[in-house]
């Protein structure tokens, strides 16, 4: 078990989910999870962050993907700048902790890539 709780599988299948997405930057956790007063059945609260490519189609999308995973818990996943409650806003800003981050690719790789 991991800081948050979750085995390093489930933190694995969520990540590669994840992944599959350019729209994501950043992934946050917050709740139980974050603060690690969690029980083996509390869900796992994230929050998305990212352009505005970061629809809720997609984020439609990312939880059928996370469904479809051997995770034994709720994903209760949200859009960030979508979030229209301020103190829950609030509440991740103080409390989150990144749970995932969109590798930054350095200019070497990115003209690899373009060339």
């Amino acid at each position: 078990m991991n800081q948050f709780g979750l085995s390093d599988q489930n933190m694995k299948e969520i990540t590669e989910v994840l992944e599959r997405y350019p729209q994501v930057h950043k992934a946050v956790i917050y709740g139980s999870r974050a603060t690690g007063t969690y029980r083996p059945g509390s869900d796992i609260d994230l929050t998305l962050f990212g352009d505005e490519s970061l629809t809720r189609d997609v984020l439609l999308m990312i939880m059928s993907d996370i469904e479809d995973t051997w995770i034994p818990h709720f994903v209760d996943l949200s859009i960030f700048d979508h979030i229209q409650n301020e103190a829950l806003k609030e509440k991740i800003s103080r409390q989150g902790k990144v749970f995932y981050e969109k590798k930054k690719m350095d200019s070497a790789a990115r003209a690899d890539q373009s060339a």
